[in-house]
């Protein structure tokens, strides 16, 4: 027993730090490209950990730190997963990148919320004996609660396989798989209670972490392939080499044929200095100024200082086809 419980307690720590690792990737993520897939990817991870971390305690708590005959602990963790259900599909949504079932997945939301919100309420304000008398109640709105996300995702998945989007489908179906065998599990030890079992069977539950183990990994290699190596594949590869304007220079000198003393005045205009600048700084008249940025413009066929300055910045800059004279 000591061996199973060492097992289960690494299980829960490789769980846990799989969803860390996932959160992580997707916040990088997130930085790179932001999309409404990428939240929808780190809610429902988060909500994985929460998980995580409430099935751990209370398996080493040995499912009595709400106690009342476990009924409370047990109602808390449905209603847990039920808002997980609620992460998961709109999740499911985002993946599928259309609103065309909207509507229905709105009125899955409103039941999947009321649900967690009413058992809830009811687990906190009465006694566990209470729970006998609405069982029929209880197994009513479980069932309906594992049949529409199940049909949902079903949809969902239905949508992708027409697609011919394989992939995808695959890492939903183990997800949708998970949640509802944990859910069961949860539903299990319940109504060991609940149907007139003396006895509280909590061996289902001991083994969750499976499922939320498998679901960590299923998420993160999703995650990586769809998120976060797709934000960070191209990186570098749309970045510039760094302007070098000498280097550029170089380069209009011999696509355009210019001489050593236009390149000079390129330079300078380049900088920003006006005609008597420039006349000044190569120690030139004005008159020469105007004839050599004349030559310049007429071969680099460009009718402006803003227009030459975007070629130097860009060879494949389309000017104007005539020069209109050295006072641009």
């Amino acid at each position: 027993m000591g061996l199973l419980k060492t097992i289960i307690l690494l299980s829960y720590l490789l769980a846990a730090f799989l969803a860390i690792a996932g959160i992580t990737m997707s916040v990088l993520s997130k930085k790179q490209n932001k999309s409404a897939l990428n939240n929808a990817i780190l809610i429902f991870l988060v909500a994985m950990l929460i998980m995580c971390f409430y099935d751990w305690f209370i398996y080493f708590e040995n499912y009595t730190f709400l106690s009342i005959s476990n009924t409370l602990t047990l109602r808390l963790g449905s209603c847990m997963i039920a808002v997980l259900f609620y992460f998961w599909v709109s999740l499911e949504q985002r993946i599928i990148g259309t609103d065309q079932f909207a509507g229905t997945l709105k009125v899955f939301k409103i039941y999947a919320l009321t649900y967690a919100a009413v058992w809830l309420l009811i687990s906190i304000f009465f006694h566990g004996e209470f729970f006998y008398t609405i069982k029929f109640l209880l197994l009513f709105t479980d069932i309906i609660l594992l049949i529409s996300m199940l049909l949902l995702s079903v949809v969902f998945m239905s949508k992708l396989i027409l697609e011919g989007k394989k992939a995808v489908p695959g890492y939903m179906i183990i997800v949708t798989a998970m949640l509802i065998w944990n859910y069961f599990s949860f539903i299990w030890g319940e109504m060991s209670v609940y149907w007139g079992n003396s006895r509280f069977i909590r061996t289902p539950l001991d083994f969750t972490i499976i499922f939320w183990l498998i679901v960590n990994i299923a998420t993160i290699y999703f995650v990586y392939h769809v998120d976060f190596a797709e934000a960070y594949s191209n990186i570098g590869e749309d970045v510039a080499a760094p302007f070098d304007l000498e280097t550029r220079l170089t380069e209009m000198a011999e696509d355009y044929g210019m001489t050593n003393r236009e390149i000079d005045i390129l330079r300078l205009i380049y900088r920003g200095m006006s005609n008597n600048e420039i006349a000044e700084q190569l120690f030139i008249s004005k008159s020469t100024v105007k004839s050599h940025i004349y030559n310049t413009f007429r071969k680099a066929e460009v009718r402006s200082r803003s227009e030459i300055i975007c070629l130097i910045h860009d060879k494949n800059y389309k000017p104007g086809a005539e020069p209109e004279g050295a006072e641009q």
